[in-house]
């Protein structure tokens, strides 16, 4: 399995990828923002990075599953599902 590896003072972060190109937001987030953080800091965020990662895959399969319900219930364009889901209402 590929891997970003991020090296830091005090750990090193093993990222999977099969390509950079396909490198997750939280990835890329991860990668950039490890480089300007002190060790207290890096601590806490590779514990917050690890839950946004979990999240972020269960966002995709909430997305995905999104996908299929829309394609059986006629259509829903993305712009709309986005919105009923994660946007709050005023």
């Amino acid at each position: 399995m590929d891997c970003i590896h991020i090296e830091t003072a005090n750990n090193i972060i093993m990222i999977p990828t099969k390509n950079l190109n396909k490198m997750t937001a939280v990835e890329f987030l991860a990668k950039q923002a490890l480089n300007y953080l002190n060790d207290e800091q890096e601590n806490h965020f590779i514990k917050v990075i690890q839950q946004a990662l979990e999240l972020e895959k269960q966002q995709m399969l909430h997305f995905w599953q999104g996908g299929l319900l829309a394609n059986e219930s006629g259509g829903k364009n993305f712009e709309t599902y986005y919105n009923e889901i994660y946007k709050p209402s005023a």
